[in-house]
């Protein structure tokens, strides 16, 4: 007869489960969607799957389920959280089945591949067993909603190598070289919850879909539909629960995952014959053979007399062994060496003693320790944190705390056990030596981006020299992942037929590497461009080429403008030494006022660290130099005039407009050969980008650091002095125009030199010149818009009708928005605020020009009182027309 399990056992096997781990409910609904997906059930899926009658598809969600519950029983039961574990994935050229295509994939499990994988790690020589569990899988994917394949691929668990044996066999391995990263080899955090997360990420339900963002990491996991998931169904083909899966070192068996003989248990494996690990299964297992002769034993103990209540231990010993426990055929003359509590239901909780084992070794408690790693400094505020290392229930802890804590080591030990952290019994002292501690490593957590040293600190990671760079780190809220592909010599030989061709992408190139370089030489006065011209004429193309020399970039990466202003000037400065790519503007929510405003206020952040609307106000640390890059389709002119704000020569200094060809001219190609189309050389580029990006910037910094400072000041000074000589900056404000062109150039000379663009020196000279005069050029038409406003107001008032007072208009269309009329003090004009405003097209140039100028000549009725007042005249309806005495202009 069996007996009922207790409570706390199914408790405790549910608790062993991860958070995110898929219900039963949830794996019922897929296999629904799965069976009406199938094109012919019968040959992939069976209709009826239950406890007591399991179909064993390996396209089943819920064997999928029950074999996954197996496997983490498996995973605790061994306690192979204690080994070492890498975690790997490896992507296979060839292996991506394309939307549409319903052929099955063929072998799964048993691939030769991964055959001839594990016989390369077993042909390694290593002193511990070669365990590996593995599966091959493939997901639905698409990007921005377009299907881009499903790429089948490999995972893998590995324990018994090093990260660089396991690297050098999967040489063997005949890898996409077009994917982001081909293979990975991720080393899994010591403790239950990591390598719980990583193994079970390999031993996985078949059916998901990845919806990727743009291009970069962001994606969103989801359930495929109906005809996707069709697709992925006839790729997996027929196959069992485990058809999916490799080992080594382990083996999956009549329903049970059980090590191999070649390696050795950490445990006594679970007596239960069904393989049934779910806990709602519980119930259906026959009882334990280790429980039944350990009832025995307490029977007999209790029929003795000699039974007290003994302290109820922290932990359960284990064994150490592979061999069964010998069965007690003797209740009476069982030998107990210790006591035993009794459960609720009578099954035993604790027993003390020596384990049931043939080695006759007993197994101690868990080691309790509390490690100092290493001591972070905060900055600015100067304030010390310990990075601290400890023992928990399952594997091993982390946490950073203010020094200040220890100082009472009561707030230490609330602190940590807050934390699940299982305290040594000398934790007075240990917190004692940690203070005391003068050896440990300082790291110092900036919130700036800059340099530090010779290492380069930004939301992207620490590059320079391996020196500085394990001193210092960025704090972990402002980090951003990182992508690269290709290689560096790739990336040169691909790009220059495209710099050639364009000024523009020779300018966002540049930008680029000029602020790392610029704060290294201590600048801080910054400055920001912006690309001004016709929609689809390739501006943002040439930002995306600015972040692609750091990292993967496309226009839904780029930086936001929408952002709240506040998390915008915060993110400025962890930025600093970084060009910022802006998405383009005309994507802004704000409209307006409002985005002149924010332009304004973030450009003078990225120069000053202070808004200038609010001079009174303490603002941040100006950022160590950085050049937000931005894209219009407007000048910087028109888009403040817009906002009724006066675009300043201050502004124009700091906020540099770069006029763009239009379209019918090429756009950014400006020197592009008559065979080139404009769209075909954006096509190309945009496909270089995806393939290759982030290699250049890491090589900057480390010729950068490399570099004497008397050496780089020496190159700006003497590139200043040529740029000086090729142009004419007589005017103080071109002079400052001028000066940001000049580090452009000093930047583009050194990266020459350094080889790190494929570019002479003379080629970017040439191009920088040829931009500054297309500024200048601006820079001029946007001082003197006032003037064109005036002449624009006078030129247009011949437009309007002649009439006579009583007479009607011979076109009553023409004189509705205006007209002249001669009255007794002269001749005047009669316009609409409307019309006015279109007539002048800027809205700034309208109030601060033209109003202000007709009401310092007296020429507008009712001074600088009511604008406008209701007019009669014959044949016209009643309406509000401005009154303005021509005479009083001259005319």
């Amino acid at each position: 007869m069996n007996a009922r399990p207790s409570k706390v056992h199914r408790a405790q096997a549910q608790k062993i489960l991860p958070p995110n781990f898929e219900s039963i409910k949830a794996c019922k609904n897929y296999r629904r969607e799965a069976l009406a997906a199938a094109p012919t059930t019968n040959h992939y899926l069976a209709e009826k799957c239950s406890p007591k009658k399991r179909c064993y598809s390996g396209l089943c969600p819920l064997c999928i389920r029950a074999l996954r519950v197996r496997f983490v029983e498996f995973l605790d039961q061994e306690r192979l959280d204690k080994h070492q574990w890498f975690f790997v994935t490896a992507y296979m050229r060839g292996w991506t089945k394309k939307p549409g295509d319903v052929g099955a994939f063929g072998q799964l499990g048993s691939h030769h591949s991964i055959k001839a994988f594990i016989q390369r790690l077993h042909r390694v020589r290593a002193p511990d067993p070669l365990m590996l569990i593995g599966a091959i899988e493939t997901v639905w994917r698409t990007n921005d909603n377009e299907p881009t394949g499903k790429p089948f691929h490999l995972h893998f668990m590995i324990s018994g190598r090093s990260e660089e044996q396991i690297k050098k066999c999967a040489r063997g391995f005949d890898l996409d070289r077009t994917v982001a990263t081909e293979l990975r080899v991720e080393a899994v955090k010591a403790g239950w919850e990591d390598f719980c997360k990583a193994a079970t990420y390999t031993v996985k339900q078949p059916f998901w879909k990845y919806s990727y963002h743009g291009l970069g990491p962001r994606k969103e996991r989801q359930f495929p539909n109906r005809r996707e998931l069709g697709e992925l169904i006839c790729n997996l083909g027929p196959n069992r629960t485990a058809g999916r899966l490799a080992f080594a070192g382990m083996q999956y068996k009549h329903g049970r995952f059980e090590l191999t003989p070649n390696v050795k248990s950490m445990s006594a494996k679970s007596q239960v014959e069904d393989g049934s690990n779910n806990p709602a299964d519980a119930e259906k297992r026959p009882p334990n053979e280790v429980v039944g002769n350990l009832i025995g034993a307490i029977v007999a103990t209790l029929r003795a007399g000699n039974w007290a209540p003994q302290p109820r231990l922290t932990h359960q010993p284990s064994t150490t062994s592979n061999m069964p426990v010998p069965p007690c055929t003797d209740t009476s003359n069982t030998p107990i060496e210790g006591k035993i509590t009794m459960g609720t239901q009578g099954t035993p909780q604790e027993a003390r003693g020596k384990p049931a084992s043939t080695s006759g070794t007993a197994v101690s408690r868990p080691k309790r320790f509390l490690k100092l790693q290493h001591v972070e400094i905060h900055e600015p505020e100067g304030e010390y944190h310990f990075s601290l290392k400890f023992s928990l229930r399952r594997g091993v802890g982390e946490v950073v705390v203010p020094r200040a804590t220890f100082s009472n080591a009561g707030h230490a030990k609330a602190a940590l056990l807050k934390r699940g952290a299982l305290l040594p019994e000398n934790f007075k002292d240990r917190c004692d030596a940690i203070l005391d501690d003068t050896t440990a490593r300082e790291i110092r957590v900036v919130r700036q981006g800059g340099w530090i040293g010779d290492a380069f600190i930004c939301p992207f990671g620490v590059f320079g020299s391996a020196a500085h760079t394990d001193r210092v780190k960025l704090d972990p809220s402002l980090t951003v992942a990182r992508s690269v592909s290709g290689t560096k010599r790739e990336f040169l030989s691909g790009i220059r037929p495209l710099l050639v061709r364009s000024d523009y992408l020779v300018l966002g190139y540049l930008a680029a590497l000029l602020p790392s370089m610029a704060s290294r030489l201590g600048r801080s006065e910054s400055f920001g461009l912006n690309l001004a011209g016709d929609s689809s004429t390739g501006k943002t193309t040439a930002l995306v080429l600015a972040q692609s020399l750091l990292t993967k970039a496309s226009e839904r990466s780029l930086f936001n403008f929408n952002t709240a202003q506040a998390t915008l000037t915060n993110k400025l400065t962890s930025y600093g030494g970084l060009a910022i790519p802006f998405a383009d503007l005309k994507a802004a929510s704000e409209k307006g006022p409002k985005v002149a405003e924010k332009i304004q206020t973030t450009v003078f952040n990225a120069v000053t660290g202070k808004g200038r609307e609010n001079p009174a106000t303490t603002g941040l640390r100006a950022a160590s130099f950085c050049i937000p890059l931005l894209s219009s389709e407007k000048p910087m002119s028109e888009l403040f005039g817009q906002g009724n704000l006066e675009y300043q020569d201050g502004d124009a200094v700091r906020l540099i407009d770069v006029p763009v060809p239009k379209r019918e001219d090429g756009g950014i190609y400006n020197r592009r050969r008559p065979t080139d189309t404009p769209s075909a050389l954006a096509a190309t580029l945009q496909s270089f980008l995806e393939r290759q990006h982030g290699t250049i910037f890491p090589a900057w910094i480390e010729y950068v650091s490399s570099m004497r400072l008397p050496a780089l000041q020496f190159s700006v000074a003497a590139h200043r002095f040529i740029f000086m000589e090729s142009i004419d900056a007589s005017d103080g404000a071109h002079r400052r125009i001028a000066e940001h062109f000049c580090l452009l150039l000093a930047a583009g000379d050194v990266a020459s030199g350094a080889g790190l663009i494929p570019l002479s020196r003379e080629t970017i000279k040439n191009s920088l010149v040829r931009l500054y005069n297309l500024v200048i050029g601006q820079f001029v038409s946007a001082s003197s818009r006032d003037d064109e406003a005036w002449d624009r107001f006078i030129a247009g008032i011949e437009h309007y009708p002649l009439l006579t007072k009583g007479g009607a208009p011979a076109d009553a269309s023409a004189a509705t928005d205006g007209f002249r009329r001669d009255e007794k003090d002269g001749l005047r004009l009669y316009i609409k605020y409307d019309a006015l405003r279109r007539l002048v097209d800027n809205d700034w140039c309208l109030e601060h020009i033209i109003m202000k100028r007709l009401v310092d000549l007296t020429a507008l009725d009712g001074g600088t009182g009511a604008r406008s007042s209701i007019v009669k005249q014959r044949g016209l309806p009643r309406s509000r027309y401005l009154a303005i005495r021509l005479a009083a202009l001259g005319l």
